[in-house]
């Protein structure tokens, strides 16, 4: 017995080399983090003449993408537009307060640094954001920038 043309799709599985456009956004606040069309970059007005904006190539399972980006390929239809939701423990984790720590403001000025809140700065390797500045102590998250937040990815499968 011959399968008919509706059984037979064309599925994503772990290992397949696939082509994507997405659009992901935290899902608490709807802030862009991360896209690959510029027109909805332009449209945002979040666009970047130094931005890469094109599909990109994923291997399922292989880890260039947050795990839970990649299992919510597996069992896709190439072709189709979805949304993928990735809460933090399968995107960028919890967040740690023992990642976060207080370091004396004359660190900074040692290095000719004046911190403010917001600015990214690199401490013993590690890339944390100052979050405040107060009377010669500065608190620094060392957390990932989207650790505890819940990924909304908006997805097409070019191929």
């Amino acid at each position: 017995m011959a399968e008919s043309e509706a059984e037979v799709k064309d599925v994503i599985r772990e290992g397949d080399f696939v082509i994507v456009d997405y659009v992901a956004r935290v899902e608490e606040t709807g802030e862009i983090v991360d896209l690959t069309l510029e027109d909805v970059a332009k449209r945002e007005k979040i666009y970047r003449e130094d931005g890469i904006y094109k599909p990109k190539l994923v291997i399922v399972g292989e880890g260039w993408f947050i795990k839970g980006f990649e299992e919510g390929l597996i069992g896709l239809e190439v072709g189709k537009k979805t949304e993928i939701r990735v809460p933090p423990e399968k995107g960028f984790g919890e967040r740690d307060p023992k990642k976060i720590k207080v370091v004396p403001i004359r660190e900074f000025r040692k290095s000719g640094i004046t911190p403010r809140p917001g600015m990214r700065v690199t401490i013993n390797n590690k890339v944390g954001t100052i979050r405040t500045v107060t009377s010669g102590r500065v608190r620094v998250d060392f957390n990932h920038p989207l650790a505890g937040k819940t990924i909304i990815y908006e997805v097409y499968v070019r191929k």
